[in-house]
């Protein structure tokens, strides 16, 4: 039961990690200044600083800056995993491969629910008293 269990949460764990390790995040951060105002990795960026402003000025237009700067990274994951078949191991490998396999195919043997481990042991009828005979006591 606890095999099952703890197989089950093992291999949730090993599909989790194969999974993010292949897939790429896009990190958006929107800062405002020097202090970072929003980050989202899945939705876009919510505009909340003004837009450039215009200011006609003398036959020239002025642009006043905004105060924000949009930053994108990407963190790249991988884009193949390897699979080698058996036929393409080193003869070494093949055969560290079979032996720790069959070394271990009985290992975890599920035992009878109401296993009694020495039902059939009946300890040795005891002919003298040995504490007694050694002058042996508990106190």
């Amino acid at each position: 039961m606890k095999i099952n269990v703890l197989h089950r949460i093992l291999s949730s764990v090993v599909a989790v990690l194969i999974l993010l390790s292949t897939t790429s995040f896009t990190v958006k951060k929107q800062f405002c200044g020097d202090s970072l105002i929003d980050t989202t990795i899945f939705t876009e960026l919510n505009t909340c600083c003004e837009p450039v402003i215009s200011i006609p000025k003398a036959e020239s237009e002025i642009m006043t800056p905004a105060c924000c700067k949009d930053t994108t990274q990407l963190l790249k994951g991988q884009n193949h995993i390897i699979l080698k078949s058996f036929n393409k191991l080193i003869y070494q490998q093949q055969i560290f491969l079979v032996a720790y396999a069959a070394s271990y195919i009985d290992l975890f043997e599920h035992l009878p629910e109401n296993y009694i481990p020495h039902q059939y042991y009946f300890p040795p009828q005891m002919l003298t008293d040995i504490q007694l005979q050694q002058q042996v006591f508990l106190i």
